[in-house]
């Protein structure tokens, strides 16, 4: 069968106009080039650093590693969403730990249950040592938030000292390109920042009139109160 010169040109024109055109697809996390941060910071006794994980996409793979530079600082991670500030997390946490802990279950037991329950995923011990070493594939696109701190630091074992954190997103820790684009910002504030207590007790007698007792690691401008 001959086509017609007229419904031949037509066919030819619409060819060239999607050429041109082209389609748009959509292109995935996967395909997307592995990216490189480096990040170093100090944590003080029981802070916690908060970092946006802005713009993520759904599939995008993000592995975190924590390690100690300086300092006894036994480093933890988790992320969490966006929908409620770290702080307020960071509080559910503490209360659900403390409630565990009434009714019976160990402290480390109590601290994992209440970190399931918390975040959406966490590491402590993943690492190298004592080093952090977390992996978490973005179930859904949009803003998070990473949660970088010392394991029990709130529950009597302060740890406290330099920390390199090292982020990559769709390549593994240290294995992606390094660009002026960031992958996490520190957000504003030393998050979970609180005191920390400790009683002891001791006999002094004549022939041992005075005892000493050993400090945890302190820096510039922490406060300091005995009571006896």
């Amino acid at each position: 069968m001959k086509l017609r010169p007229r419904f031949s040109l037509l066919i030819v024109l619409m060819f060239l106009l999607a050429t041109t055109l082209g389609v748009t697809v959509p292109v995935s996390a996967q395909d997307q080039p592995g990216r490189d941060q480096r990040i170093t910071a100090r944590l003080h006794g029981s802070e916690m650093h908060a970092y946006l994980l802005q713009d993520l996409r759904a599939g995008d793979r993000l592995t975190v590693s924590m390690r100690t530079t300086s300092g006894n600082l036994d480093p933890v991670l988790g992320i969490i969403d966006d929908s409620a500030p770290p702080d307020e997390v960071l509080d559910r946490y503490r209360a659900e730990t403390d409630r565990l802990i009434a009714d019976g279950e160990q402290v480390s037991e109590a601290v994992n249950t209440a970190r399931n329950q918390n975040f959406l995923a966490w590491d402590d011990d993943g690492g190298e040592g004592y080093a952090a070493l977390l992996e978490y594939v973005v179930p859904a696109s949009g803003d998070y938030v990473l949660l970088a701190g010392g394991s029990l630091s709130n529950f009597g074992r302060a740890t406290a000292g330099d920390y390199e954190l090292e982020v990559g997103l769709n390549a593994p820790a240290g294995a992606g390109e390094s660009t002026a684009d960031p992958i996490a910002v520190r957000l504003s504030g030393a998050t979970g920042l609180a005191a920390s207590v400790e009683e002891t007790s001791g006999t002094l007698t004549a022939s041992a009139p005075a005892a000493s007792l050993r400090l945890v690691d302190m820096d510039a401008g922490q406060t300091l109160s005995v009571y006896a």
